[in-house]
């Protein structure tokens, strides 16, 4: 079976931060894209994201986006995928005013755009993955499943609304109304069966794969990858029942706190090197090629899932890794597909062919280099 790859043939920006136009064309496989800090390639790599995801991977409000002098911002892209050529067209304003459509057609649902494109970023931020608070592992795993299978996003939509009422209820009422609460309980298992199946799905690739990029990158040094649930659960085919069997089991606990304590939104990766727990103890670098190699096991489960090859974003990914490690990374990112390269230096180890192209950004204006 063939394996195709995404590519992100142009795209126009307007008003998005501090880059006020620009129509670029970019290389199907190598683009690099150079410039001094604050020049604005991390908004050029976050206005591609956006536009194929319809998400900063900073995590901004959309209102932030929109240049300062500006009341609206746009973004078009036009990828290459295994749908064939397909128009992105994105533009919002301060006013809290959204249009996303693809092929002039517009869509209903985030999970559409999420089906039609595949991309993974790497940037300094992401190291929140290993060293900041669980929401930062479970946004990261939502974001991988939610490009791998179609029902991930709307699961997790209804989950944490059913959630939300949940402890509505419990803050409320004290949780009194049992019928109520059971109703909500029943979603919360339902919908929370579905996504803790994909996550496991993932994570048995990650356990393995993840520590084999590590080792690749950090030799002599041993990571694991263990998922770690707010339940316990005998096998995959009794999650729902397991898990209905401790909401049941705290039952008391819950009424007596005023909120919901079991359930997949509490859950976590714990990831450890050489058996100490990275967060804690591992070293800058550690933590870095820690969260790497969660990001390069995510782009090829994405590519197995899919028969795609996703996009590959790349900000100042070499920030903080030594020489070696930095070679090492650099020769993961040529084994894929489309790569966007944003850097303040040329990197000397990545290999240069004819389907390289080379952009300067320099406030905010992007220009191909010959």
């Amino acid at each position: 079976m063939a394996i195709y790859i995404l590519i992100l043939n142009s795209i126009q920006i307007e008003n998005f931060r501090n880059i006020t136009k620009a129509k670029i064309t970019l290389g199907e496989k190598l683009n690099l894209v150079l410039g001094v800090n604050a020049a604005g390639k991390t908004s050029f790599l976050e206005a591609i994201h956006f536009v194929t995801t319809g998400r900063s991977f900073r995590g901004a409000r959309e209102n932030t986006l929109i240049n300062h002098n500006s009341s609206f911002a746009r973004l078009v892209g036009t990828i290459q995928s295994r749908e064939g050529e397909r128009i992105i067209e994105m533009a919002f304003d301060r006013q809290g005013k959204k249009r996303l459509s693809v092929d002039k057609v517009s869509l209903k649902r985030m999970s559409e755009l999420l089906n039609l494109s595949a991309v993974v970023s790497v940037a300094p931020s992401d190291i929140v993955i290993i060293v900041g608070p669980p929401d930062n592992r479970r946004r990261f795993l939502d974001t991988v499943l939610s490009h791998c299978f179609p029902a991930y996003l709307s699961s997790l939509s209804s989950y944490t609304k059913a959630l939300r009422q949940k402890n509505a209820l419990l803050r409320e009422q004290g949780g009194t109304d049992f019928k109520q609460l059971d109703i909500w309980n029943k979603q919360l298992t339902e919908y929370g069966e579905y996504i803790l199946s994909k996550r496991l799905l993932f994570m048995d690739f990650l356990k393995k794969r993840g520590k084999e990029i590590y080792y690749s990158l950090s030799k002599n040094e041993e990571v694991e990858f263990a998922y770690s649930g707010s339940f316990a659960f005998h096998k995959r085919e009794t999650i729902r029942g397991d898990f209905q069997k401790a909401l049941n089991e705290n039952l008391k606990r819950e009424l007596k706190l005023r909120q919901s304590v079991i359930g997949i939104h509490r859950d976590n990766i714990r990831t450890t090197i050489d058996r100490k727990p990275v967060r804690q103890y591992g070293s800058r670098g550690q933590q870095r090629c820690a969260m790497i190699s969660m990001k390069f096991a995510a782009l090829e489960f994405m590519e197995r899932i899919r028969n795609e090859k996703p996009l590959l974003l790349l900000d100042e990914a070499v920030s903080e890794l030594d020489e070696k490690r930095s070679v090492n990374l650099l020769g993961l990112s040529a084994s894929v597909g489309q790569v966007i390269i944003a850097s303040t230096f040329q990197p000397r180890e990545v290999k240069l062919d004819s389907k390289t192209k080379f952009f300067e950004i320099a406030d905010g204006n992007i220009t191909p280099l010959l």
